[in-house]
């Protein structure tokens, strides 16, 4: 019975224990990166555009049918047709003068549908499935290279050492090169 209960206290202690040793993985003072370095670092090699602007992109394109369209034009009649009339002493020219027309146009119909605010809206939620897809990759990648720390840890041998290599190749090029973490000790 005390063989027992002593086994049980065992496997408690190294649970406790593997617990508080992936706590500190993940919050970076393992051997690695923090998670959060890692999935900001992802995301900043995306270069995505800010998300205050993506988020302006929609009111700017709603109220767009408030603003006029403005054409102008200003010139001459000399490069129009000549007009004239023929009276018995020959041509006369009528017409000839400078000109500015000016007109303006509401597209009133794009506060209600706007092609614009439809393709806003398409871009920020394709730039958030991008900031969730290289989030979800990282972290994948991330804790696969958890798991092989604590082999390498345990057991260390070359093929954990080529896979933990591997892996901080993988999390280099998915962060851009930005994370340039501490490496395990060898």
């Amino acid at each position: 019975m005390i063989d027992v209960i002593l086994t049980c206290l065992a496997a408690a202690t190294s649970t406790n224990t593997l617990e508080q040793e992936l706590a500190l993985i993940v919050a970076g003072r393992g051997g690695l990166p923090s998670l959060a370095q890692v999935q900001e670092a992802a995301v900043a090699a995306l270069a995505l555009t800010d998300a205050e602007e993506v988020e302006a992109w929609s009111s700017r394109a709603r109220l767009r049918g408030l603003a006029p369209t403005v054409d102008a034009r200003f010139g001459t009649t000399t490069d129009l047709d000549v007009r004239g009339e023929v009276d018995g002493e020959g041509w006369t020219r009528v017409g000839r003068g400078l000109g500015l027309d000016v007109s303006t146009r509401f597209n009133l119909g794009d506060l209600v549908f706007s092609d614009q605010e439809l393709r806003a809206s398409r871009e920020r939620l394709a730039r958030s499935a991008a900031i969730r897809l290289a989030r979800e990759r990282a972290t994948r990648i991330y804790f696969q290279r958890v798991a092989n720390l604590l082999e390498v840890r345990a057991r260390p041998n070359a093929a954990a050492l080529l896979e933990a290599a591997r892996l901080d190749g993988l999390l280099q090029a998915v962060t851009g090169g930005r994370l340039v973490g501490p490496r395990e000790k060898k």
